[in-house]
């Protein structure tokens, strides 16, 4: 059951997934699915991925969103990062879009967070949709259950 979350903290955003990658009716692979980017810590925009669907799909958006942040915005102001990520997901979409047949495009839904210069952001991107998360999010088949969890917690996030 594949679940990732992320929830907007006082200090900053918290993200959470599952270790378990399902390949077929049989194979189970114990693999990261949280894709952090800068990969060690250097100035400027960092972005950390969740995902729930096709894993090396959910890699490419994560990757193709961090070389166009990357390419194009070295010191970056938030808007403009959190802007680029949004257009390289719906690109990365359409690109796919035509490669694959209809009915065949591989799904990807993400969970990620965006700190630039003291500012921070939760989005979630089912498919090439992509939303600003106020509090909390999930994805995956195990999203009923960590939405059930979450409102039985009474976690209270900022807001």
């Amino acid at each position: 059951m594949t679940i990732a979350a992320g929830f907007v903290a006082r200090d900053g955003i918290v993200l959470c997934a599952d270790t378990q990658e399902t390949y077929g009716q049989l194979l189970k692979l114990k693999t990261p699915k949280i894709i952090m980017r800068p990969e060690s810590f250097i100035p400027g925009p960092r972005i950390v991925f969740a995902g729930a669907g096709h894993g090396p799909f959910i890699d490419k958006l994560a990757n193709e969103a961090w070389k166009r942040v990357s390419a194009k915005t070295s010191a970056g102001d938030f808007a403009d990062v959190c802007d680029e990520i949004e257009s390289s997901i719906k690109d990365t979409h359409e690109e796919f879009g035509h490669i694959f047949q209809s009915g065949a495009m591989p799904d990807a839904e993400l969970i990620y967070g965006v700190a630039v210069g003291g500012k921070k952001g939760l989005f979630k991107a089912t498919g090439p949709i992509v939303n600003p998360v106020e509090r909390y999010a999930s994805v995956g088949v195990g999203l009923y259950l960590a939405d059930y969890i979450h409102d039985r917690l009474g976690l209270i996030t900022p807001g």
